[in-house]
């Protein structure tokens, strides 16, 4: 038993060094810079080559290829030093900052700051902004503030805290009560005077949504500068609508830069808990530990984070920060390795290039001039094979960019195969197909009380013709379920456990007799040495003394439970059956 199991820990070692050797960062690095054009950049897109500078920088060895592909993205820089000339986007600017700041060529850096920060619009944010002085004196703050070069200002009343002139609130509602210009050039700086109120008094800025309060900065004495950061990103100039994407983007690359921009409000106010997207990125556009609590919450059992390259490596990004998430890091690293292709990608550049920059920049070498990466798997059979390394870059007859997008937003939620994964994310909401109350099955969330009765009622009562022989069932009163249970073609399962019985019963036996004729002795079990388990004391707990076992209490037969037995004065001869059972099967046991 001892070398049957020592050949199985071997074999899964051999079989999961074979399964690691398979990747190899540098095949994808070849890969990458394969990708690239004569004139270093990555598909003519800015935030794709922007993705591939950080990676190929983060290899050290390819830091000349990253140098090149940086001097493309310096040529896409606009009269008005945004990314691309044309047309503008936010995104790509925030990623070409990222790209410079990596490789420290701060060329023009402040200049294309300013840009990033004219893309910023109005959010749409339902919330309010309010102003609360705290004070027990009545009297008067000015406002001030400057919009295009014009100076502004607007003297309010106070009372004890409250704003007499605005609904006599203890909150001066900053858009309806002062004006609205002020949420609607974001990142407008007012200056709060209320010298006009004598004694101490703190100043406070909030931000209402619904019943939640939002305490953004708070000053003690007669003056603040207060902030309304009401702003966030469309895809670039002219888009008046806000987009997560670009506004988590461009915090990132403000973070980094050490660029004064907060779209902060809106990001939480479009942040969903369960995005890892939204976690990783808004953890590296503040740093806010929070958010890597929330991604250890929501990655997946085999290490991804919603079976996506992309937001996995994302993750990783952010998980490695902090040591304290490194067994989480480690996880979605391995899954990465396994989404390797042939060609040596992990699909787009972005991806591959997101994937090396997060997880695998160490001991890799510059590819020769002459690289070619193996050809990609496509074999046009009209079936678009993902498992295979098939995808709308490598195969589009097989694999319409469309439906690769539909594949993904399916297979992140729900792969249909009649089994509930509630481990993967499934719910009867997102995957009907296998988590609904009706499909005949009864799933690991349901139940016959009250949740899923249909499904589970009979699973749950034994009967006749269910194919399981269970119960009181068996040969004669159910056959359809029990008469293969002693069958050959079934395996023989019940036979070779009799048999085993049989074996063990005259292995016994013969233990047994032997004794009974002095033939075996039993061991002394004074002759014991195994050492026991000391259990850990909490800290500061007084040594223990020897331990003491109490007495077995004596059942008399006024404390013994009525209908209990009455242990004999000398042992039956079924209880020395027994112990030579228990005898025979610890001998067969080594």
């Amino acid at each position: 038993m001892r070398k049957l199991t020592a050949l199985l820990i071997i074999f899964c070692l051999a079989v999961s060094t074979a399964t690691a050797a398979e990747f190899s960062a540098q095949s994808a690095y070849n890969w990458l810079s394969s990708q690239s054009d004569s004139e270093g950049s990555f598909n003519s897109n800015t935030a794709d080559t922007s993705w591939a500078v950080l990676a190929m920088n983060k290899a050290g060895t390819m830091s000349a290829l990253a140098e090149r592909s940086l001097e493309w993205i310096f040529s896409q820089q606009s009269a008005t030093y945004c990314f691309p000339s044309s047309p503008c986007k936010s995104k790509d600017t925030a990623m070409a900052m990222l790209a410079m700041n990596k490789l420290q060529r701060l060329d023009n850096m402040t200049e294309i700051q300013d840009a990033l920060k004219k893309m910023l619009i109005p959010s749409s944010m339902s919330g309010q902004w309010l102003l609360e002085v705290s004070t027990d004196k009545t009297g008067t703050c000015k406002l001030e503030w400057e919009i295009n070069g014009q100076a502004k200002e607007k003297t309010v009343a106070v009372d004890k805290g409250r704003f007499t002139e605005c609904s006599n609130s203890y909150f001066l509602n900053l858009k309806d009560c002062v004006s609205t210009a002020l949420l609607n050039n974001p990142g407008i700086s007012v200056k709060v005077n209320c010298a006009g109120i004598e004694g101490g008094k703190i100043i406070t800025l909030v931000y209402r949504n619904a019943n939640s309060f939002y305490v953004l900065s708070s000053a003690s004495g007669d003056t603040a500068d207060i902030v309304i950061n009401n702003g966030c990103f469309g895809a670039g100039p002219g888009d008046s609508s806000c987009k997560k994407d670009p506004s988590m983007y461009a915090a990132w690359a403000a973070k980094e830069t050490l660029m004064t921009l907060d779209v902060k409000m809106y990001l939480m106010d479009a942040y969903s808990e369960e995005s890892a997207e939204d976690n990783a990125l808004l953890y590296m556009g503040t740093k806010d530990s929070r958010y890597l609590a929330a991604l250890k919450q929501i990655q997946k059992t085999d290490g991804s984070f919603d079976r996506s390259v992309m937001k996995t490596a994302l993750a990783v990004m952010a998980l490695k920060e902090d040591s304290a998430y490194s067994e989480q890091a480690t996880k979605a690293m391995d899954w990465l390795k396994t989404k390797q292709k042939a060609d040596g990608s992990f699909g787009t550049v972005s991806e591959t290039s997101a994937v090396l920059y997060a997880a695998f920049a160490d001991g890799v070498e510059a590819p020769p001039s002459d690289y070619v990466p193996p050809a990609a798997i496509c074999i046009e059979d009209g079936f678009c094979d993902f498992d295979a390394g098939e995808d709308s870059i490598n195969c589009p007859l097989d694999c319409p960019e469309e439906e690769e997008e539909d594949f993904e937003d399916t297979f992140s939620d729900c792969q249909v195969n009649s089994d509930c994964e509630i481990d993967y994310g499934e719910t009867s909401e997102n995957c009907p197909e296998d988590c609904s109350c009706g499909d005949g099955k009864c799933d690991d969330y349901e139940s016959s009380e009250g949740t899923c009765e249909e499904d589970c009622a009979a699973s749950e009562e034994p009967s006749c013709g269910d194919g399981d022989c269970n119960g009181d069932e068996d040969e004669d009163s159910c056959p359809d379920d029990c008469a293969d249970q002693l069958s050959t073609d079934n395996g023989g399962s019940v036979k070779w456990i009799i048999v085993a019985l049989i074996v063990l019963i005259i292995v016994a036996g013969g233990i047994f007799a032997g004794k009974k004729l002095g033939l075996i002795k039993s061991p002394g079990a004074a002759k014991s040495s195994k050492p026991g388990y000391s259990f850990p004391r909490p800290v500061g707990m007084p040594p223990m003394g020897p331990s003491k076992v109490p007495p077995m209490k004596q059942m008399t037969s006024s404390s013994r439970p009525s209908g209990g037995f009455s242990r004999p004065a000398a042992k039956s001869k079924d209880e020395e059956l027994d112990k030579s059972l228990a005898e025979a099967r610890k001998l067969l046991g080594k």
